[in-house]
């Protein structure tokens, strides 16, 4: 149960308009007045594809079923909860992966990986049936232990890398 003041996209576009945020589900409520509003809790709605190149703190961003958020930078936030369904795409390496403390990834949910570095997330919590996809990797992708659900490679330039201690806790296929 999230206890922090809902905000629901109203659509496509940019993560860091303000325009992007409605209080209401559709979209009657109230415009968002700041990303540094106290205890506000993003929620990106099914159909909605979101671009990220915000550099403001989001206390807690949802993607919903069908939702998609579409990333080329860092996400600064306390968590980023992946539900079944939705879609997470981080296009570019991510600068500091503690400034995401916690990653979830529900059962059906997908994160896909189109860059070579680490993938994000502090903490990472990974379930049986989550789908991570990794397009692009190298072996600071696989430099930290992560319990994976389920994991894709599906890349044609893969390199030269260990996967030994990495891929002892897979709980999926």
């Amino acid at each position: 149960v999230i206890t922090n003041i809902p905000f629901f996209s109203k659509g496509n576009g940019d993560i860091a308009s303000l325009d992007t945020w409605n209080s209401s589900r559709d979209g009657s409520g109230k415009r968002l007045p700041g990303f540094n509003y106290p205890g506000a809790t993003f929620h990106i709605q099914p159909g909605h594809i979101l671009q990220n190149n915000l550099n403001a703190f989001i206390p807690h961003l949802v993607i919903e079923r069908n939702g998609v958020l579409i990333s080329s930078t860092g996400i600064k936030s306390n968590h980023l909860d992946v539900q079944g369904g939705g879609t997470y795409i981080q296009t570019k390496e991510f600068p500091d992966i503690a400034s995401l403390a916690q990653f979830t990834l529900r059962n059906g949910g997908s994160y896909i990986q189109k860059h070579d570095g680490i993938i994000p997330g502090n903490n990472k919590t990974f379930y049986s049936f989550s789908n991570v996809i990794l397009n692009d990797y190298s072996a600071a992708t696989f430099a930290t232990p992560v319990n994976w659900g389920n994991l894709v490679i599906d890349n044609s330039n893969s390199e030269n890398t260990d996967f030994l201690n990495c891929f002892r806790n897979i709980s999926g296929d």
